[in-house]
């Protein structure tokens, strides 16, 4: 399907803001009329650009769960997908990326403390000693953005989130789309009790976004198939500096302090010519915030829902 410019335009603001913008709201923002949107969409559901959706939940709120990267080098080269689909049978694993820079592989957790960092590491030394020469560990301070979103630091402090509350977003998480009256209908539940618990999910950042699966060969389109992830040596004093500017880029995607005391910084750009721009105009504009940069490019991504 060849798209409009209307149509990547659509794509892009559906991929980034997910649930969070209805179709009256894009319809506005697009300048179009709303049965434009809904028309555009469904065929766009039709045709296989979209090929479902996932929800993206907190996971700072709702478990107290932490995120953690685990990035490899490897003392000689084994086949790359094999270690990928190995990694990911990991409870905890979200994403595995192959890379090219210094590194060859990032493991992306979710944990709840060091410790599961640990065991992980030390199962995956004793099983793959031969393969696995060094590894470097960027344990997350702090979340700035997460799969678009800018969160603040109440955003991040565990809820209170009861039986009903997990029951939704149970439902929700295996079937996305489902409206408030099928998902009271499936739980038991009265249409308005259902109705007031799915806004405050989405009011309180429990559920950050409804993302649509799209096909890769339309993140052209959307300005994102070229995908990096930069360690950021940040200048003592500037953090707050540094992060008001980053958070305000549309191709960063995700945004976190580590405990290395660097940023890291997932960016999402079209080519390797825009992310080139891209990273020139933060060493350029941003250089006096700035030690130094490492980009690892990623060659390939393969995760769960709620990954990369």
């Amino acid at each position: 399907m060849q798209l409009t410019d209307l149509e990547k335009n659509l794509l892009y603001v559906i991929t980034r803001e997910g649930g969070q913008v209805t179709e009256k709201e894009l319809a506005k923002k697009l300048n179009k009329n709303i049965d434009t949107i809904r028309y555009k969409i469904k065929r766009f559901e039709e045709k296989g650009v979209i090929k479902g959706y996932m929800l993206r939940l907190n996971h700072f709120k709702i478990g107290g769960e932490n995120i953690a990267w685990v990035f490899l080098s490897l003392k000689k080269y084994k086949e790359f997908e094999e270690l990928m689909r190995e990694f990911l049978k990991y409870e905890n694993v979200l994403s595995v990326e192959i890379l090219t820079g210094l590194r060859d592989i990032v493991i992306k957790l979710l944990v709840k403390d060091f410790e599961q960092i640990l065991e992980l590491l030390m199962d995956i030394e004793e099983r793959f000693s031969d393969i696995v020469k060094d590894y470097k560990i960027s344990f997350n301070l702090r979340v700035f953005k997460m799969h678009d979103i800018i969160l603040r630091k109440e955003d991040l402090e565990p809820a209170k989130i009861d039986k009903i509350d997990r029951e939704i977003l149970g439902v929700l998480k295996k079937e996305p789309l489902l409206k408030i009256k099928e998902v009271a209908e499936r739980l038991g539940l009265h249409r308005n009790t259902v109705s007031k618990k799915m806004k405050n999910l989405w009011k309180r950042k429990i559920i950050l976004k409804k993302s649509p699966k799209i096909d890769p060969r339309y993140f052209g389109d959307i300005k994102r198939r070229f995908i990096s992830i930069v360690e950021i040596e940040f200048v003592t004093g500037f953090l707050t500096n540094l992060v008001d500017e980053l958070i305000k880029m549309e191709e960063v995607h995700d945004l976190y302090l580590t405990e290395n005391n660097e940023l890291l910084a997932v960016i999402l750009t079209k080519n390797i010519e825009h992310f080139y721009e891209l990273h020139r105009t933060l060493r350029t504009k941003y250089d006096n915030y700035i030690v130094k940069t490492v980009s690892n490019i990623v060659l390939k991504a393969a995760g769960k829902e709620g990954g990369l």
